[in-house]
């Protein structure tokens, strides 16, 4: 009499579609901001459950005072409530597969600029930028 054994083994594979960002029009990545005013910028993301990270030029972005980063579905936000001068610059929302950018120029009113450089920085401010 002969015995015959029979292994079996179940294998299931998910393929995930790639993480995309809905498109954006132009116009509404490119921001032209008064200081003082805020700033949102938004994406949408294919899958609700996705990790997207913000970052300004080349730094990851953390939600501090005064930056909110937002998830509500597939859209994420990310919130400067007062715009000051050194938030102009590139900002992207990101995923492991796709990139949306961002340009931000904040507009100041370069006679408070000034002003401030006059009655609020000290010589010895000066002398410790050298």
């Amino acid at each position: 009499m002969k015995v015959y054994l029979r292994l079996t083994q179940n294998l299931n594979i998910s393929i995930a579609s790639p993480l995309k960002f809905s498109a954006v029009p132009e116009d509404m990545r490119t921001k032209d901001i008064e200081a003082g005013c805020p700033v949102v910028l938004q994406c949408v993301v294919s899958d609700p459950g996705a990790c997207v990270y913000w970052y300004k030029e080349e730094m990851q972005l953390t939600a501090d005072s005064g930056l909110e980063m937002l998830s509500d579905g597939n859209a994420r936000t990310l919130i400067i409530q007062s715009a000051e001068l050194h938030h102009s610059g590139l900002y992207r929302c990101t995923t492991q597969d796709d990139a949306i950018e961002f340009q931000v120029e904040i507009k100041g009113d370069f006679a408070l600029l000034l002003l401030h450089l006059l009655f609020f920085v000290t010589p010895a401010t000066l002398s410790r930028c050298h």
